[in-house]
């Protein structure tokens, strides 16, 4: 009997490198305001997740490209199954906002935004040269 083996889709993670919330090393969010005692859980490092979607996806373990322009550090995973890819987008400077977009809450609480890049354009073009099954 054939194993079924669904068709699998390329992802991508972006995430800003001063993320006090979901800080790259890992551990518990770094709140403005008592932290851990506030009921933070700490998080595996943000790279230990996206190795997990690599290996979910059957992609290399050592990134296939692997650059840094102006403060954004851009790695690709795979090919894997179907040809899928993982990239992992972080940038420099940027806290838990959507980069390139409008401050949702004060710079003290969550970190500071970048013009560094707009997200929703990286986003879109990741759609655009990754169309689904």
């Amino acid at each position: 009997m054939k194993r079924f083996r669904p068709r699998v889709w390329s992802t991508i993670a972006l995430t800003g490198a001063a993320d006090t919330l979901n800080p790259l090393e890992g551990g518990p969010p770094r709140l403005a305001f008592g932290g851990k005692q506030q009921g933070g859980r700490p998080k595996p490092p943000v790279q230990a997740v996206i190795d997990r979607w690599a290996k979910a996806l059957e992609c290399a373990p050592e990134p296939l490209r692997d650059e840094t322009v102006n403060g954004v550090r851009t790695r690709v995973c795979g090919p894997g199954r179907d040809g899928a890819e993982v990239v992992f987008v972080t940038v420099e400077g940027l806290g838990h906002h959507w980069a390139g977009g409008e401050a949702q809450a004060p710079a003290f609480l969550v970190g500071s935004g970048t013009d560094k890049l707009e997200a929703t354009d990286v986003v879109w073009d990741f759609f655009q040269s990754h169309p689904g099954p």
